[in-house]
């Protein structure tokens, strides 16, 4: 089992406020909930602010940063849903309605460009050059 790891002015704090409601401010989230911290309140310092945090039995053997996010999840972005959604076709109905096709959207899409294929320069034929200089 590991070692339970309080720091010393938590302990101190506890016994200063051992009958009043007084809030005890703390920037240790590494330090472990013990019996003697049932019912007291903290405030954990999360990086940003202080969250108020009241002590159960529930609590003890965890780490008091364990119950403090430190991150706020804002969900998950609903556009890209959206889009899949749309994009997907139902699955008994058929393209085609009638003998002409009408397809859905009339977005045209480009080509893509070949950039491996360069045009090359009409070299003149021998042929019309010989001509022309005849003439």
């Amino acid at each position: 089992m590991k070692n339970i790891f309080i720091h010393n002015h938590i302990l101190r704090k506890i016994k200063k406020t051992k009958g009043q409601e007084n809030i005890i401010k703390t920037w240790s989230r590494s330090s472990n909930i013990i019996p003697t911290m049932v019912g007291h309140i903290f405030s954990i310092y999360n990086g940003k602010i202080y969250i108020p945090l009241f002590i159960t039995k529930l609590m003890i053997g965890h780490k008091i940063g364990e119950f403090v996010p430190t991150l706020k999840f804002l969900g998950h972005k609903e556009k890209k849903k959206k889009k899949k959604l749309k994009k997907r076709a139902p699955k008994n109905k058929s393209k085609l309605t009638s003998a002409i096709y009408k397809p859905e959207s009339k977005k045209i899409i480009p080509k893509r460009k070949k950039y491996y294929s360069k045009k090359k320069k009409a070299k003149p034929d021998s042929r019309t050059t010989r001509k022309s200089k005849d003439q």
